[in-house]
């Protein structure tokens, strides 16, 4: 699970370290926290953990086992889990007294978003006004400090209009322009532009799932290829930076 500004607020640091110890804390019959990590829909299986049952004992010995000796696994990750929870909470106050600005935005994009993965969404973004806004993260809370660093890194393509300078925050006349972009064929060397950024961003394509923005930033690489001379390694940072699945890298 990943925690979002949002959801300790009003909340002491000293209070809020007592909950996450207690989270990281809790028997082994409890959620896991040990990976801060996020669950990629279209690979369900991509980052299961291990299953540390041993295998050929009887089935209630072996869950009394786990209940009386919690693996070192679990234990370890319980500490790193509430270690990482903890530095996230001191990089968000960081953020939010350097640029209260944008945390305002973090704040009002991870809790108010309209955003999902449905075909239904998709097919409504064709009919959205061009000035209103698809906000917020997909598939898995925002992250602040990742959002910082992706506003950051696309301020460099701000010279492109086509490319949304936030991933969380799109206008839907960017999207409605880029969607039909999605079904152009490429000549040859501009696939293996393309084919090079499937293979090698962060999530081996637009987006972490089939919605509307694997169709959206899909379209835009092939724009970005065919229309601005884009190779490979740029679209894989286009991509890399606009991620709107939430979560860290």
């Amino acid at each position: 699970m990943i925690y979002n500004s949002g959801q300790f607020g009003g909340v002491s640091g000293k209070m809020a370290r007592s909950l996450m110890l207690a989270i990281a804390t809790q028997p082994p019959g409890g959620a896991d926290h040990g990976g801060l990590r996020r669950r990629r829909p279209d690979f369900p299986g991509r980052d299961r953990f291990c299953d540390d049952e041993e295998p050929g004992r009887a089935g209630q010995g072996r869950q009394m086992s786990r209940i009386s000796h919690p693996s070192r696994r679990k234990v370890l990750g319980g500490i790193f889990g509430t270690a990482a929870i903890m530095g996230f909470l001191e990089d968000s106050n960081s953020i939010a007294a350097e640029d209260p600005g944008l945390a305002s935005r973090f704040k009002d994009l991870s809790e108010n978003g309209n955003s999902t993965c449905s075909a239904k969404f998709t097919e409504s973004i064709a009919t959205m006004p061009p000035t209103s806004r698809i906000k917020g993260s997909c598939c898995s809370p925002m992250e602040m400090k990742r959002y910082v660093e992706q506003v950051d890194g696309l301020a460099k393509y701000r010279d492109i209009a086509m490319i949304p300078t936030d991933p969380y925050d799109i206008p839907a006349g960017i999207a409605q322009k880029m969607m039909p972009y999605y079904e152009v064929q490429l000549s040859g060397a501009e696939q293996q532009a393309y084919d090079h950024a499937m293979a090698n961003s962060e999530e081996k394509g637009p987006c972490c799932c089939q919605c509307w923005r694997w169709k959206v930033y899909g379209g835009l690489a092939k724009y970005l290829i065919h229309e601005h001379g884009f190779n490979g390694k740029q679209i894989v940072d286009v991509w890399n930076l606009s991620d709107g699945c939430g979560g860290a890298m």
